[in-house]
């Protein structure tokens, strides 16, 4: 669908093996691995860029917490749709466990593997930090955005 259109869907065979006959319908919800965080984040940027985001700031800007210094600070959310951020490109968020300071600027604090900007490499932590800063410039949580 657009924007000015109802959504249409088309379905073909079970929804997994183990659903048994269960056909896949509109309101089937998949885990399409990593490729979550980009499929649910190009949405949100789209209608973030009719609301005056751009996607030239840097992520410093638009997440307040984020230190002047700290290396992923200077990325842009273009760098993180593009993959070319030079963040790390594992997410391992297993290694914030009990740490306090918020996600984003432990990401943000990392060395970077590259230069933004610099070449290609998927990362998909990129996509929790644009994420984390859409929610943040729209004033809402992701889920209740992505409902929207």
């Amino acid at each position: 669908g657009t924007f000015d259109t109802e959504p249409g869907y088309l379905a073909s065979g079970v929804v997994a093996p183990e659903c048994g006959d269960a056909r896949p319908g509109p309101d089937t919800v998949y885990d399409v691995a990593s490729l979550t965080k980009v499929l649910a984040t190009w949405p949100l940027v789209g209608t973030s860029l009719m609301d005056g985001f751009t996607l030239d700031t840097p992520i410093r800007e638009l997440l307040p917490d984020i230190p002047a210094d700290a290396p992923g600070g200077r990325i842009t959310p273009r760098q993180i749709l593009a993959h070319t951020s030079g963040l790390r490109a594992d997410t391992r968020l297993d290694q914030y466990r009990n740490r306090t300071e918020p996600l984003a600027q432990l990401i943000c604090g990392e060395p970077l593997i590259a230069d933004p900007g610099a070449g290609h490499r998927y990362i998909n932590r990129g996509f929790i930090l644009l994420g984390l800063a859409l929610a943040h410039y729209r004033c809402r949580r992701l889920d209740e955005l992505a409902a929207e």
